[in-house]
């Protein structure tokens, strides 16, 4: 059996033990093994400069959890923006030294699917749809809303996120300001507006034909497979990271039906072979079998939601390699009682049928188990 090193790479070198998590959530909490991974990250709150140079950082703690094994003490010995050592005999006397008390460090979390670049807004329907903080009429107020929402998942542990579809560029600009060390944040993927279809989830449908907004950069609505290929290359002109397309219907948009199929088989593959050739991945917005499904054949790297998926479109991600993105918060946020976000009722029964159709397809997966 190989040696186990931590910092050999940032994959996991185990399978996911049930057994060991349940004793971590039974002795330290949700909420301390939380705020446990936001000090595991606690070297990025640091002042840039001294991240940026030689500054060796000493964090101790009660506990470490290091991905493999629960250790006590904790100690991280962080050199730079690099952990480098869990011994404290590595650190030097010159070393700065933050205690953290009883906290739990472990590895900084990743969320693949966020939207924490605040979206521009400029109609009444979509404005009342976001939460606060999400959304708002213009570009200054969504990029200080933006830089706002991220430190927030930095201080809940997430130290790299992927924003699959943001507008006006807030979201690569966010993410190229945490980069230079302009602001803290956790490290960031970012998508630019998402490719949609004429009236589709990205489109902004709640708008009569004759309205008219001018966008900051070029969106993603567009048709035909040509079309979609020049959409790829504008926004690999602008240096997103991957492309996100939204292949269905949605939840939360006006007008369109949400486990629908919106774009065609050659779209998706267009999309996909154009993002492939410039080193992009492609991530799939898909609810309901049909849109999942001719999203997974035309090659997409990632389905996100995926409510309603059926067991042989499972089955075909399985063999393609396609990851499964599951988003079960999304809906959930949603459907809270009492409707604190104040979701529109046709976005709270679109939620509810996606709720269904997950919990109908999950039933069926166990049963068959």
């Amino acid at each position: 059996m190989n040696h186990y090193d931590p910092f050999e790479c940032r994959c996991p070198h185990v399978p996911h033990s049930d057994k060991l998590f349940a004793e971590v959530l039974l002795l330290y909490g949700r909420r301390a093994f939380l705020l446990g991974a936001a000090a595991a990250g606690a070297a990025m709150l640091l002042p840039w400069r001294a991240r940026a140079a030689t500054q060796t950082t000493l964090l101790k703690a009660a506990r470490l959890f290091d991905g493999h094994q629960m250790r006590a003490p904790g100690i991280l010995v962080v050199k730079g923006d690099r952990i480098v050592s869990m011994n404290a005999g590595d650190a030097g006397s010159d070393a700065q030294v933050i205690d953290l008390g009883g906290a739990t460090l472990m590895p900084g979390l990743i969320d693949c699917h966020t939207h924490v670049a605040a979206r521009v807004a400029p109609d009444t329907y979509l404005l009342a749809l976001m939460p606060p903080r999400t959304a708002a009429d213009n570009i200054a107020e969504a990029a200080l809303y933006s830089i706002h929402n991220a430190q927030v998942m930095l201080r809940n542990g997430f130290t790299t996120i992927r924003d699959v579809g943001g507008g006006a560029g807030i979201d690569l600009a966010l993410r190229n300001a945490i980069h230079n060390g302009a602001i803290v944040g956790p490290r960031m993927l970012a998508a630019g507006p998402s490719l949609s279809i004429t009236g589709g989830h990205g489109d902004r449908n709640d708008l009569p034909e004759f309205v008219r907004v001018d966008d900051a950069i070029e969106g993603g609505v567009s048709y035909g497979p040509y079309g979609f290929r020049e959409r790829v290359r504008e926004h690999v002109k602008r240096h997103v990271d991957l492309i996100k397309i939204l292949s269905t219907g949605g939840v939360l948009s006006y007008g369109d039906v949400w486990n629908v199929p919106q774009m065609n088989l050659d779209e998706v593959q267009a999309v996909v072979d154009e993002s492939t050739k410039f080193g992009r991945r492609v991530a799939a917005h898909a609810h309901g079998d049909p849109g999942i499904a001719i999203a997974v054949e035309g090659g997409v790297h990632s389905v996100e939601h995926c409510a309603g998926v059926s067991e042989a479109t499972l089955k075909k991600m399985e063999q393609r390699g396609t990851y499964l993105t599951p988003t079960i918060w999304a809906l959930d946020s949603i459907l809270q009682p009492g409707n604190p976000n104040h979701i529109l009722s046709q976005g709270v029964q679109k939620a509810e049928y996606a709720a269904k159709s997950a919990t109908k397809a999950c039933s069926a997966r166990s049963q068959a188990a």
